[in-house]
């Protein structure tokens, strides 16, 4: 008997699914054999085939299309389906998840961010391992003094017989009023030079643009430009070869001129030093500088070197007191310890600076991680709280699907699919609270974000790897508590909860109020001495009180002349001539071998304790008008302490130079720094002896500021025309000091809310879960006879027992922290038992608004709604 044939048959196999293939190859079959009893053998195969071809439609395809597909994508978008079907079936619990996770993700994301900005500090440099800052130490009466600023000849008398020094650079940074024309218009804008070595640009890889990095600063009165400051000047002109004109400090002055020999790109948003101006040294050391260390007054500069490879900083500390001591005798230096701190470390050492590096205190970096942690954490907490808690809930719905076949692992991946597709959700709305906080954060810490975490894929892959965790991690336990319970109860829709499960999530909850309630404690102890060392130290009050800053050169020659016409302006009430202000930086103490320790010197004039309250202890004050006022001096209380001898009218002792002071008067001890130090030993000497002054210090009737700032302005412009006012009023000084403090104050206070919120969010779902599930329970009591405030008691008397233990937990942990804190001050305030006690009726307080409108909504409810099926 023939057969047909077996090519349009492998072809339909090829193609068509199973399902189909059975009906079309019957048919065919059928057909051949009646075609082969009418046609033949031959016109039966030939029918046989084209009619298998014409069998191949896009019909037959697509069905064996959807027959090949793997069953995993249909089980996968069938758990999908019921996930969202989950979600919509309780959206009050979905928000929460959402919501608080979103909120953990974002808080943690913009902490991260910074700590990656600081990380990536100096990264562009490309000899960062090998460029070190030369320090010294020496001991003085039992006090180790540390120093960063050496002598300016230091390093050209030492490093031409030190091989391993490849390179170095003295640098010094200040404003500078830069005079030039701009469409006809003579314009004074005020830029920031820094004064360095023509080894700047070995030590430090700043792009040069164009000029020649070997000698580029070289030259005396030689500049470089960086870009945007050479848009602002010279527009789209070449600025190699330009003059820059510095404003003259006084009508004594002559006019500095500097000539651009270099331009460069602006330094990046991650380096630590910021400039738009770098001028050689010899504007700052004079020309011709020469090797000497015999002089009485020096200039101390910060001196930063690069190494050679593979060289030890130990071995190069050990060269330079050797050569060293081949061009001074000086004990003053001979006696000194150097050592080499690398750049990497310079980012974090807080104990001393140099003006050129503003360092970071990595205690502050570490508590931001430890915060960014538990900002998560938090969330998490949340997630697996009312998950798992909301399993009673969901008893029925396990039920149903293990009498239908479901297996635990089923269900285990479908409960943890949940949990991912939450994080997955949040993740979205916690990079939009990240784009909308970044600004903020942004102002309150006072310096851009240099991190451009949007374009860069290997740190948004590693954040959607670690969500992608994070959800399956804080999924895990609800889900294998719902996956695991026995048939028979999981069918009568009831899920019991173990003891240990019980215990776990109140665990959860006190770990959550014990972050809030130290951080809450933490932020109010912190305000409370930032309060202290703003106010409280302070006899005056300094929003009256206007600092003009000038310079010596403006000041030395005519301050008599300043003071009258700042006195003759309305407004101002009083006006002292000094050298230095509260809230002034001292690089340096002065000295004399009479005195076994070392004292700061002020340079005053007869105003100056009137404006600042300062009392007389004992003595008087100054008195111009004798004519032996050049040599008297004040002295504090500390100063007078320390001495352990009466000096009170002594004249036997050199406060400067080589004449004998008299001792008129002991001043009342007064904070000129901040409080992180104890009140130094101060001298006070007369103007009219060493008229070295650059501030006049100026009270004033606060109805009348902005008079008072016209008329300043309009006599500045007399006196100095091409130099613009600077003046600062005297908080704002003073809050410099702390400012570091104050930023970091007010990023926890921001944490502490987003902590305590997502704690209340989760409070607010527990509550709701447990209305839910007490429901009857609460029926049966208001039936006995339990009053509306019973209800209210029971439902929420173990949320309050919970926070108690929390507080109690919280307290001693924030103590420890702040009392750490509170090392960096010399005065602080002390710790009270009470603010914890007002902190944890404030948690008290917070929590009864959470969950009080669920509490006795709950309460409230007629019994008969939920007693009416029973």
């Amino acid at each position: 008997m023939s057969r047909p044939p077996k090519l349009p048959l492998l072809l339909l196999r090829l193609l068509a699914g199973k399902q189909i293939l059975e009906e079309i190859e019957g048919d065919l079959y059928e057909d051949f054999l009646d075609n082969l009893e009418s046609e033949g053998p031959r016109r039966a195969k030939a029918i046989y085939i084209w009619t298998a071809l014409r069998s191949v439609r896009p019909y037959i395809l697509l069905h064996n299309k959807e027959n090949r597909k793997p069953k995993f994508i249909d089980m996968f978008y069938y758990q999908i389906k019921m996930a969202f079907r989950a979600f919509r079936k309780s959206p009050s619990h979905t928000f929460i998840n959402i919501f608080g996770l979103a909120l953990g993700l974002a808080g943690s994301l913009v902490i991260l961010l910074f700590l990656i900005d600081d990380q990536i500090k100096d990264d562009f440099l490309e000899n960062s391992d090998r460029i070190y800052r030369v320090e010294s130490s020496s001991e003085r009466n039992g006090l180790i003094n540390r120093s960063v600023k050496l002598h300016s000849s230091l390093m050209p008398a030492i490093s031409p017989n030190i091989p391993e020094i490849e390179a170095y650079t003295r640098m010094s940074l200040g404003s500078e009023a830069v005079v030039f024309e701009k469409r006809g218009n003579k314009e004074v804008l005020n830029q920031t030079f820094l004064s360095a070595d023509p080894g700047f640009f070995k030590v430090f890889s700043f792009e040069i643009i164009d000029g020649n990095t070997q000698d580029i600063l070289s030259m005396h009165n030689a500049a470089v430009i960086t870009e945007s400051a050479a848009k602002r000047i010279f527009g789209d002109a070449d600025p190699i070869g330009q003059q820059i004109k510095l404003a003259k400090a006084d009508q004594f002055s002559k006019d500095t001129d500097l000539e651009v020999v270099g331009l460069m790109k602006d330094p990046p948003g991650n380096s630590s030093i910021q400039f738009d101006f770098i001028k050689s040294m010899s504007t700052v050391t004079g020309q011709n500088e020469k090797i000497s260390f015999g002089r009485n007054f020096y200039i101390s500069l910060p001196i930063y070197i690069l190494l050679s490879n593979e060289s030890q900083p130990e071995l190069v500390t050990k060269k330079i007191l050797p050569e060293l001591k081949k061009h001074t005798e000086s004990d003053q230096h001979l006696a000194a310890e150097y050592s080499l701190n690398s750049i990497q470390a310079l980012k974090y050492d807080t104990e001393v600076t140099d003006s050129i590096i503003a360092p970071t205190d990595k205690r502050v970096i570490n508590m931001f991680a430890i915060v960014a942690i538990l900002i998560i954490s938090l969330a998490v907490i949340n997630y697996i709280n009312l998950t798992s808690a909301r399993a009673t809930l969901r008893g029925l719905e396990v039920g149903v699907r293990k009498v239908s076949g479901a297996t635990q692992r089923s269900l285990l991946n479908q409960f943890l699919l949940e949990s991912l597709l939450i994080c997955l959700i949040a993740l979205p709305f916690a990079i939009l609270i990240v784009q909308l906080a970044i600004p903020g954060f942004e102002e309150i810490l006072g310096d851009k974000l240099f991190f451009d975490y949007s374009s860069n894929l290997p740190f948004l892959a590693k954040i959607l790897i670690f969500v992608v965790s994070l959800g399956l991690i804080s999924g895990l336990y609800p889900a294998i508590l719902l996956s695991k319970h026995k048939f028979a109860g999981v069918l009568r829709g009831r899920v019991e909860h173990s003891r240990n499960g019980v215990l776990l999530r109140k665990t959860l909850v006190v770990f959550q109020f014990v972050f809030s309630i130290a951080l809450l404690a933490g932020i109010a102890l912190i305000q409370s001495q930032l309060n202290f060392v703003k106010d409280t130290t302070l006899k005056y009050n300094p929003d009256r009180v206007l600092v003009l800053n000038g310079t010596s050169a403006q000041f030395r020659k005519n301050y008599q002349t300043i003071k009258n016409q700042i006195q003759q302006i309305p407004g101002v009430l009083q006006v002292s001539i000094a050298g230095q202000a509260p809230g002034d930086e001292f690089f340096g103490d002065s000295g004399s071998p009479q005195f076994p320790f070392r004292f700061k010197r002020f340079i005053v004039d007869h105003d100056y304790l009137d404006i600042f309250d300062i009392d007389i202890k004992s003595g008087v004050t100054f008195n111009p008008l004798l004519d032996s006022a050049a040599s008297h001096v004040i002295i504090n209380e500390t100063f007078a302490k320390a001495m352990e001898v009466d000096l009170l009218n002594s004249s036997d002792y050199k406060f400067q130079g080589r004449n004998k002071s008299k001792i008129i008067g002991i001043a009342e001890d007064f904070h000129f720094e901040s409080l992180h130090s104890q009140v130094a030993p101060v001298v006070l000497t007369p103007v009219e002896s060493f008229p070295w002054v650059s501030k006049a210090i100026i009270k004033l009737e606060t109805s009348q500021v902005a008079q008072v700032i016209s008329g300043l302005e309009k006599m500045w412009e007399e006196i100095y025309p091409e130099q613009t006012l600077n003046y600062q009023f005297l908080d704002d000084r003073l809050d410099r000091q702390y400012q570091a403090e104050f930023r970091m104050a007010e990023v926890f206070k921001i944490f502490t809310i987003l902590a305590i919120v997502i704690s209340c969010l989760g409070l607010l779902g527990l509550s709701t879960h447990t209305a839910q599930v007490k429901t009857k329970e609460i029926s049966v009591r208001k039936v006995l006879g339990a009053s509306v405030g019973q209800i209210i008691q029971l439902l929420a008397k173990q949320i309050y027992l919970l926070i108690t233990i929390a507080a109690i937990i919280a307290a001693p942990i924030a103590y420890y922290f702040v009392d750490q804190w509170l090392q960096n001050f010399a005065y602080s305030v002390d710790i009270s038992i009470l603010t914890f006690l007002s902190i944890t009726g404030l948690c008290f307080l917070i929590t009864a608004i959470t969950i009080g409108f669920q509490t006795v909504k709950t309460a409230r409810t007629n019994p008969a709604h939920s007693l009416r099926n029973d």
